[in-house]
């Protein structure tokens, strides 16, 4: 059960529950692509054979970067996918809730009432592939942001529909 579903009173119903883009797991694939890209040329340019006429520890040495050249990106994307899957971002009528922690639990939230501006940030790429990231901020300067959000600005929209 999502945490959220357990903080909801009577009245307030859930109006977006906010996904993270599929972007968001991009840079560790591209990572892992490249690094794959580079073992894969590395044998074909240089074969087994040459690395093992008198220069033995040279094998050991590609083994074992290759293991960091696939390992690494295979941990970011986990990590990242972790992050995906127990963060709540959400709207309902009332608030909007961020939580984020997976042993660990943080949560903000702001009223409707309390809520002063939203913003949304998009970089060149993001208005391309249609994701970004909204910042709310509240009475008082606190400001909390929703990443990597699919279409912003229709979220947008439709938070400012309930207010």
């Amino acid at each position: 059960m999502k945490y959220i579903n357990k903080t909801l009173t009577d009245d307030e119903k859930i109006i977006s529950f906010l996904k993270f883009h599929w972007w968001w797991f991009a840079p560790p694939l591209i990572i892992f692509f490249i690094f794959s890209l580079i073992i894969i040329i590395g044998k074909i340019f240089i074969p087994e054979s040459d690395l093992t006429e008198g220069t033995g520890g040279l094998t050991e040495i590609r083994r074992v970067l290759s293991v960091i050249f696939i390992g690494l990106p295979t941990l970011g994307a986990v990590v990242r996918w972790v992050e995906a899957v127990t963060t709540e971002q959400v709207l309902t009528n009332k608030r909007v809730f961020l939580k984020t922690g997976l042993i660990r639990r943080d949560t903000d939230e702001l009223k409707k009432e309390a809520i002063e501006t939203v913003s949304i940030k998009q970089s060149v790429l993001g208005r391309i592939l249609k994701f970004g990231d909204i910042e709310f901020t509240g009475r008082g300067g606190v400001e909390f942001k929703f990443k990597f959000v699919k279409n912003p600005t229709e979220i947008k929209k439709e938070f400012e529909n309930l207010v």
